[in-house]
């Protein structure tokens, strides 16, 4: 019985290995099907932050501001952008000293960032 299972486990590691390999393999990348930011680490310059990023299809983007206390503060959807690179300006003139966030939203995940303000 624990030989039966030991078989199983290791077939079914082979068989996604396979399945990722061959992703790979035929579209040059192991995950192009998620939107991804371009930058982890966000800076304030100038009272903004850019938010850079690249999506795989067309896609609906809603990027939410977030105070250091959690609270949203402002909302940006952009609809329809096409496949591609794009950047989109978050003004955070006048936030108080600390840590803020901005979530990255698509149809199919959610990206937390955090920042300082000084």
């Amino acid at each position: 019985m624990v030989n039966t299972l030991k078989v199983a486990l290791v077939l079914l590691i082979v068989f996604v290995l396979w399945k990722r390999l061959k992703v790979f393999l035929f579209n040059g990348t192991i995950n192009n099907a998620y939107a991804k930011l371009t930058k982890d680490h966000y800076e304030v310059q100038d009272g903004k932050i850019h938010v850079e990023f690249w999506l795989p299809a067309e896609t609906n983007v809603v990027i939410e501001l977030k105070n250091n206390y959690n609270k949203q503060i402002t909302t940006s959807e952009i609809n329809a952008l096409p496949k591609g690179e794009h950047a989109h300006t978050l003004d955070v003139k006048g936030f108080p000293s600390g840590k803020h966030s901005f979530t990255f939203k698509t149809s199919n995940q959610n990206t937390e960032r955090f920042f300082d303000v000084v």
